[in-house]
């Protein structure tokens, strides 16, 4: 701390001389503190407030005060750092009065509220914000300051998350999602974290503590339900759905942080406590006695999940354990995240302390032999009171049988208490807490497959470009240069300058050369982008109800390829490579496979009218009626094999792994009619409903019901009508399957057929919803010219050309780019469209490794 305090001392003294020598004493500007107060260019020099403490008595109107200081990261200072949304400023300004000059810098309105909060909780206390520390009116300082973030948020002792001012609805949140986590087994998070010998011998003895008074808490709430909070009422949105869960700059905050607290308002939860609370899952424990459910939305547990695995995945540096068994030491020195450490602490039994298990194991073994034993003691006072009975019997056997009978049902009985009470499970949940299994879910395959290694990581990274949001396009990809710097890549120098596209292009660079299994990103492409194959972060990408569900290690792949996929950047064809910039890399070159072309594309559309009549429908619903039926008869015609549950799927945009059409079950052979005991079963296949097999649409059973009327209707036009004949031939045309007179014609037979049936209203409303569903995920029907169908991105048109590429799990759309640079050029690229679904290829069914090629995208 020498070298900063003479940078302080010289640069204080300087500006008092000068300011004794003015004549006004008028107060100097924030300018002039920051240049009395510079930090050197290419230095790892940061500036650091010393905030003061709340004066007593404490009033809310006590003005935000401290001393602004410059230290530098080498001498390993010691301060937390702030993570919030900046926001606008109020009117008039906040401000904080930097001492001794007594300068007044403006700071955003939600800076000022988490300073004020701060104080009231933690006290004096040194902490680094960015639009205190860093000077904002000079660019040259910004991008040197960004470049020192990932050291900034790395070494901080804590971050602290700014969710915003709380209310009565989050004060219930927070409290509920406290006491939720202690239903969890607690992870060693904060004690992981710790640097030091007396630091760690510290957590770890809070760890300690933290898990008695969690078993204590479980204790009570088994039988007394009244320390619970009622799940009536809580909305945990009010916490995990904040403007600060979508800002870029936010998320690298919090992965980089090694022990982060969330503050909203005046209440706090450790990140150990937010993580187990949202991470465990009490409905699938097995144990009845539990029910605090986890009441947030789909999509922001979704979110929050995303978030929590790229921080456990993240490298960090290495943090040795307490415990000196040799195995263990051997194991830890090749992890290097917290989800390595847990795994290798919970793989060899080190992750519950030792004074608990024996307390668990001391209380189920002395319960276990109370019971046995005042079982016995019923026996043998049994046997004592009748034993004049049993000198009286000739028959001894059967008194012996009956004891035995006794003894069996006994033991029976106490079982079958022990299971329906739950005893065994329960009494290990309240030692241990619910395991946080899907932790654990790829152990193996995270520690041994270099290809799954940083699949979190890039999930991560993936969900953050996706739906993550900033003022300037260029921070989606310059505010994960701390994150992918971690990891070991080398990402490109921020350049403010460079068009947004073209940043985004050097981020995927970046990406695909750390990591190829990064390719996975490509998916997100297409939508008129130059070059196409990157894609477009600062808009919702073509496929996004496709491309979400896909994870690394997780999903299934449509080109299951066990080694590293491959991939070359090119030239692209569509310049002339002769030009002044020779080594413009702007294609990529991938292995690749054409599934076919595309044949027919159906568009639907839907009005602004959501409601309808059953005797006139919307007009828009008989127009998607006709588009429906052209699709469903032109397919019909190319692929017969074609069954009514496979084009649901297709309609429904899912993509369900195909299992059996039959079950077994046994069926007797007399029919359960001859005498007692001579019953002979044989088993016999029952083929399962539509419903079930061999796709399993149980949850959607009722839609599943509605299409089947829906394709009834468009089979019996098809096939005994006029219109369905005059189809059937056009069909095998490339020319429009009807005139505009048999358009009209087909919409009123269509409409007339449906509101014959009895379940019209039901069939009216699912059309109206898939419709809707399908104009909102902004996709078509298209068939290909292998019979296949799918559904895919709105620009796809005729001649497309589905691919499977190594590396991209699911198969993208592609049209052949004829812009070459000279006519001589036989080089072609193609142009992404987007990923699609096609029905047969999502998991690898139609597969093979042969006739993959090179397959340049432009």
């Amino acid at each position: 701390m020498a070298s900063s305090t003479t940078i302080q001392s010289s640069a204080l003294g300087s500006f008092a001389s000068r300011r004794h020598a003015t004549e006004g004493l008028s107060l100097p500007s924030a300018r002039q503190l920051y240049e009395q107060l510079a930090l050197r260019y290419g230095s790892r020099s940061i500036r650091l407030l010393d905030l003061q403490a709340q004066q007593t008595p404490a009033t809310e109107a006590q003005p935000l005060k401290g001393h602004l200081r410059v230290a530098c990261l080498d001498d390993s200072p010691s301060f937390i750092a702030l993570s919030y949304v900046w926001g606008a400023k109020s009117s008039p300004p906040h401000a904080i009065k930097c001492l001794p000059q007594g300068v007044n810098l403006e700071i955003p309105t939600s800076c000022f509220h988490a300073l004020k909060r701060i104080r009231e909780r933690f006290g004096a206390i040194t902490i680094w914000i960015d639009s205190v520390c860093i000077d904002q009116e000079d660019s040259e300082e910004k991008a040197g300051q960004i470049v020192l973030m990932q050291d900034i948020y790395s070494v901080a002792q804590s971050v602290i998350v700014w969710l915003g001012e709380g209310n009565e609805r989050s004060d219930q949140a927070m409290r509920y999602l406290q006491q939720r986590a202690r239903y969890g087994r607690r992870l060693p998070l904060a004690f992981l974290a710790a640097e030091g010998e007396m630091d760690k011998k510290k957590e770890l003895q809070r760890f300690k503590t933290v898990f008695w008074q969690d078993l204590a808490f479980r204790f009570k709430t088994v039988f007394r339900h009244s320390v619970r909070i009622s799940g009536s009422g809580v909305d945990l949105d009010e916490v995990l759905d904040r403007e600060w869960t979508r800002r870029s700059w936010t998320f690298q905050e919090l992965i980089l942080a090694c022990n982060p607290i969330v503050l909203c308002g005046d209440k706090a939860i450790s990140w150990e406590d937010l993580l187990s609370a949202i991470c465990i899952d009490i409905n699938k424990s097995g144990v009845k006695h539990h029910d605090m459910p986890l009441l947030a939305s789909a999509p922001v547990l979704a979110h929050w999940w995303s978030m929590t695995d790229i921080w456990l995945s993240l490298p960090r540096p290495h943090r040795p354990y307490p415990y000196h068994a040799s195995q263990i030491d051997v194991l830890a020195a090749n992890a290097s995240s917290f989800k390595d450490h847990i795994i290798s602490r919970a793989k060899h039994g080190v992750g519950i302390p030792s004074s608990l298990r024996l307390f668990h194991h001391l209380v189920a073994y002395t319960c276990s032999l109370t019971v046995l034993g005042a079982w016995g003691f019923a026996i043998f006072m049994s046997f004592k009171a009748a034993k004049p009975g049993i000198d009286s019997l000739n028959n001894g056997s059967v008194w012996l049988l009956l004891v035995f009978a006794w003894f069996v049902v006994t033991l029976i009985a106490l079982t079958y208490v022990c299971l329906v009470f739950q005893i065994p499970s329960l009494w290990f949940h309240i030692t241990h807490g619910i395991e946080q299994k899907w932790l654990l879910r790829s152990a193996n395959d995270v520690l041994d497959d270099s290809k799954l290694r940083y699949a979190g990581v890039i999930d991560g990274i993936r969900a953050a470009l996706r739906e993550r949001v900033s003022s300037n396009h260029h921070d989606k990809a310059f505010s994960l240069a701390g994150i992918l710097k971690t990891c070991g890549a080398s990402p490109s120098r921020p350049d403010y300058s460079s068009k947004v596209q073209e940043t985004y292009r050097v981020l995927c660079q970046d990406l695909f050369s750390w990591q190829p299994a990064a390719l996975i990103i490509l998916m997100d492409a297409g939508g008129s982008t130059d070059p196409s194959w990157v894609p477009d972060f600062s808009r919702p990408c073509p496929s996004t109800w496709l491309t979400s569900r896909y994870r690394l290690g997780v999903t299934e792949d449509s080109t299951p390829i066990t080694t590293q996929p491959t991939f070359s950047f090119r030239s692209s064809s569509s310049y002339d490579t002769s030009a002044a910039n020779p080594s413009n890399k702007s294609a990529i070159a991938l292995r690749g496979r054409q599934i076919s072309k595309v044949a027919l594309v159906a568009n639907m559309h839907f009005g602004r009218t959501r409601s309808f009549p059953v005797t006139a429908f919307n007009e828009h619903m008989k127009s998607n009626l006709s588009i429906l039926y052209r699709w469903y008869s032109k397919a019909c015609s190319k692929n017969s094999g074609l069954k009514v549950f496979d084009y649901f799927a297709a309609l429904e945009g899912i993509s369900p792994k195909r299992g059996p059409t039959h079950k077994t079950q046994k069926e007797s052979l007399n029919g359960g009619t001859g005498e007692r005991g001579q019953n002979r079963y044989i088993d016999v296949q029952v083929r399962l409903p539509l419903w079930q097999g061999p796709y399993d649409f149980t949850d959607k059973k009722a839609d599943f019901a509605m299409w089947e009327i829906i394709c009834g209707s468009l089979d019996h036009l098809r096939n005994s009508s006029r219109l369905g004949k005059a189809n059937e031939m056009r069909s095998r045309t490339s020319g429009p399957l009807l005139d505009e007179v048999g358009e009209q014609a087909l919409e009123r037979k269509l409409l007339a057929m449906i509101n014959n049936h009895p379940e019209r209203v039901k069939v009216f409303a699912y059309l109206d919803n898939l419709t809707r569903r399908i104009v909102d995920d902004r996709r078509c029907l298209f068939l290909l010219e292998n019979g296949e169908i799918g559904t895919g991105p709105l620009d796809i048109k005729i001649g497309d050309e589905p691919y499977l590429l190594a590396g991209i799990p699911a198969p993208m759309v592609l049209r052949p780019n004829n812009r070459h640079s000279n006519e001589d050029d036989t080089r072609g690229g193609y142009e992404v469209i987007g990923a699609a679904l096609v029905h047969k290829y999502m998991h690898g069914e139609n597969f093979t490794a042969e006739g993959f090629e090179d397959v340049v995208l432009e």
